[in-house]
């Protein structure tokens, strides 16, 4: 166990974290525990993290909720957020970092909030981030859209709100042509999608409203990949 569970801290070998589930939970969780608490580099504690989440889920839901009371120094709070997605219910964990991202006096920023929103894939956090958006949405608000499981009512609701919300829609839609093209295991399917006209008729409508050709080239680029949606 000690063996495998270095070789995918110190060789990076996230894809063999599945052979961990083999050993008994409770001294694999104790032993990522210590080794958690050894590390101090981010990178090598956000694998070990990545280990706990994917390995145990809910088995460490207690210890996480000790970390939210305890706020110990040598984890980050981006980490606290992922084992929070991973280890938590989705409508408890979320209310969590909400609280916490809100309760933040400067504002929050499109990085910070795909740090510590991007691993629920929650339509909840859509609805969370309408307020917050802004310029530039390229900055981590187009990828935290992308990855919060957005439907079709999504898409016509946000493009319907403030530029910067359809701004976002068109990088979002941009990133996930890119992500079904280049990556066979991007298995996402929006929910609630109409008939590919209808769908090529909303995109032609959006084109229509662009002037930059920095917003209006990424919609034609969806255009002609719209089979990805099917």
């Amino acid at each position: 166990m000690e063996q495998l569970a270095a070789f995918v801290v110190y060789r990076e070998k996230l894809e063999t974290i599945t052979l961990l589930q083999r050993f008994d939970r409770n001294e694999l969780f104790q032993f990522l525990l210590k080794e958690l608490y050894k590390e101090v580099a981010f990178k090598d504690q956000k694998l070990i993290c990545g280990m706990i989440g994917r390995v145990l889920g809910l088995y460490a839901e207690t210890w996480v909720s000790s970390i939210w009371e305890d706020k110990p120094d040598h984890i980050d709070t981006r980490l606290r957020s992922y084992l929070t997605a991973m280890c938590t219910s989705k409508d408890k964990g979320l209310l969590l970092v909400f609280n916490f991202l809100e309760s933040s006096n400067k504002k929050i920023t499109g990085y910070e909030a795909l740090s510590h929103l991007g691993d629920f894939h929650s339509r909840d956090v859509i609805s969370w981030m309408e307020n917050d958006v802004k310029f530039p949405v390229t900055e981590g608000w187009d990828e935290l859209f992308l990855r919060s499981n957005f439907s079709w009512d999504d898409l016509k609701r946000w493009t319907s709100l403030e530029e910067k919300h359809e701004v976002t829609v068109i990088h979002a839609l941009e990133k996930y042509v890119h992500e079904k093209s280049a990556n066979n295991e991007f298995s996402y399917v929006i929910s609630g999608l109409p008939s590919k006209s209808e769908l090529i008729d909303f995109l032609v409508e959006l084109r229509k409203r662009q002037v930059l050709k920095k917003r209006i080239l990424p919609i034609e680029n969806v255009i002609q990949n719209i089979d990805i949606f099917y």
